[in-house]
């Protein structure tokens, strides 16, 4: 009697499960990628520039890129790229090489987090220092695409 309460139990929430939206998840791709899928489908790029050290960084991640309403919004109107700033590596962005350190000091990065926001012709640009929650971060999103 218990196992076919439990296994009831068990299919009414596996049921109820079934008709809930699946969370949408910020799917970041490199910069490279970015700049290739701009060609065929203009979007603004964001870039958060991170660093392995930066504990503010992984309050960002954990609490506002994973909030539902924030990681939807930037999946559908942004391509979306982490540069580690540490990183020596170089890449090419709208025709100019830079290391991720270099790309910030153009943009003027004073610290980290900071999000780069850049529209698909990269003639607009905007950037968001420090943590934010989701709902300012979520403000400052779509006050770039208006």
């Amino acid at each position: 009697m218990v196992k076919a309460r439990n296994l009831s139990l068990l299919l009414l929430v596996t049921f109820l499960f079934s008709f809930t939206e699946p969370v949408k998840e910020v799917s970041w791709v490199t910069i490279k990628e970015a700049q290739e899928m701009v060609k065929s489908e203009p979007k603004a790029i964001l870039i958060d520039f991170t660093a392995e050290w930066c504990g503010w960084c992984k309050v960002m991640d954990k609490k506002t890129f994973s909030d539902a309403d924030v990681a939807s919004y930037m999946s559908d109107n942004f391509y979306t790229v982490k540069l580690d700033y540490d990183s020596e590596e170089k890449f090419e962005f709208f025709g100019e090489e830079y290391t991720a350190r270099q790309l910030g000091e153009k943009f003027r990065v004073p610290g980290l987090p900071t999000i780069l926001l850049v529209t698909a012709d990269n003639k607009k640009s905007q950037t968001i220092v420090g943590y934010k929650k989701p709902e300012p971060f979520l403000r400052y999103l779509k006050n770039f695409a208006d």
